[in-house]
Parts: structure tokens; sequence; C-alpha cells
């Protein structure tokens, strides 16, 4: 009796199984804003928006389900970015790339770079109405 006890336990424990769920999924997405776009002389490059951290503003987003439109809109031979503004990081290190506008992206995916431009603004529209972290705030200095 012991021995079917044990060879029914033993049964059971080999028929559970876990399910591993992707570490990155649970994983929020990274977007920086860079906020000191008035304080230099020249436009915002990537160097620039990387070495000034103190110039960052963050947002955590959970779902960003909009980041995957991006891909659909028209690819473009180069970039039409005006200034390195937002940078959107992904669980998997993608980075996307935008200005103030939100038309114009840069996507680096292992170390590639591709152009897109939303013509009809659909996803600024979006996130300047859903989030006041991407609309433009006039500064009043005391």
């Amino acid at each position: 009796m012991k021995t079917l006890i044990s060879l029914s336990l033993l049964f059971f424990l080999l028929s559970c199984t876990t399910q591993k769920s992707d570490p990155n999924f649970s994983k929020p997405i990274k977007i920086v804003r860079f906020m000191g776009v008035d304080s230099y002389s020249s436009n915002i490059n990537p160097q620039i928006f990387w070495s000034q951290s103190q110039e960052h503003m963050f947002l955590f987003m959970e779902k960003a389900d909009f980041l995957s439109e991006i891909e659909n809109y028209k690819e473009t031979d180069k970039s039409n970015l005006q200034e390195y503004i937002y940078a959107f990081v992904t669980a998997k290190k993608d980075t996307l790339y935008s200005d103030y506008d939100l038309r114009s992206w840069i996507l680096i995916r292992n170390n590639k770079q591709k152009y897109y431009l939303d013509e009809q603004g659909k996803t600024s529209e979006f996130l300047k109405r859903t989030f006041p972290f991407f609309r433009d705030c006039s500064y009043t200095p005391n």
C-alpha cells in the first residue's frame, strides 16, 4: 500500500508542469523625455540625450500597445526627426526615438535603424490626449 501511494504521489508530481512566463512580458516600457531642450544651442542628438541624465524625466507604461503600430507606418529612407526628445525603451532593449511632434520615429533594433513617419499623427494624438507627460508645457519663471 505504501508503494502504491508513493508511486501515485510521484506520478502526480511528475505530471504537474509549470508554465514558464516570459520575464519581459511583465516589465513595463521605459519612456525617457529630455527636458533641457532650451538649454542647448544645438539640436539634441543621441549623445547629448543620453549623456545629460539630469535632464531626463521618466514614465513607465505597463501596456504600450501603440508601439507595435509604429512599424505599420510609412518607412522612409532618412530620418525626419528634428531633435531627440523621447526614447521608448522596451523590455527587449529595442529603442524608439521621437521628437516633440511624435510623428517621426527611429527604431533601433539589433543595432539597425529604421525610419518611420506617422503622416496622420494617430500616435501623437493618442499620447498627447491621454498622457500629460507628452504635452508641451510652457515654463514661466517666478
